[in-house]
């Protein structure tokens, strides 16, 4: 279309347009978390923490790389094109590589909180455990299964076990840690 100046601007917003989208997403996803703070006496142990924000941020990206996977495996069987398997290898690496960095500190905060003495048959304990499996145990089994987690279904299925496990997690937040006050 010959349009070289307009190329120009576009080139020249792309980068801050980027590091805005990154800042919002990180105060967002943060602030979200800092939200819950202020009721720690109505909130289930298993998931009130002074960490809370940077919970809340470290699986945010952990499900962004999830999503991506998720949106490349769907739009590539629905417009019938080839998936960048390689590349999405890759994100299931780092997605995995997140996940793991977000549990250790889940756990240490659980250890350091005294928290594990907690478990029980409760339905806190069962959505606890429902949580970490899909956000982390079953991914990390399922991409290490030989000839299976690297293919274009193992890596949707990691994918997809890792947004449930967000879905779950956010609603344990919202809804499930707060049963015991309001239940």
């Amino acid at each position: 279309f010959k349009m070289t100046r307009l190329l120009k601007i576009m080139k020249a917003i792309t980068i801050p347009l980027v590091v805005a989208g990154i800042l919002l997403s990180m105060l967002h996803q943060s602030s979200l978390g800092s939200l819950y703070l202020i009721i720690p006496e109505k909130m289930h142990p298993f998931w009130y923490s002074p960490m809370l924000p940077v919970f809340f941020f470290v699986s945010a990206v952990t499900v962004g790389l999830a999503m991506t996977i998720v949106e490349s495996y769907l739009s590539a069987r629905v417009f019938n094109k080839a998936l960048e398997t390689p590349l999405l290898r890759d994100l299931a690496r780092a997605m995995i590589g997140v996940a793991t960095v977000y549990v250790t500190m889940r756990m240490i905060d659980m250890v350091h909180g005294n928290k594990f003495a907690l478990l029980d048959g409760s339905l806190q304990t069962v959505m606890l455990v429902v949580e970490l499996t899909l956000f982390f145990l079953l991914p990390l089994v399922v991409f290490n299964i030989r000839g299976f987690g690297q293919t274009r279904l193992g890596l949707s299925l990691c994918a997809m076990s890792v947004v449930l496990g967000f879905v779950t997690n956010r609603l344990n937040v919202a809804l499930t840690s707060l049963e015991p006050y309001y239940g």
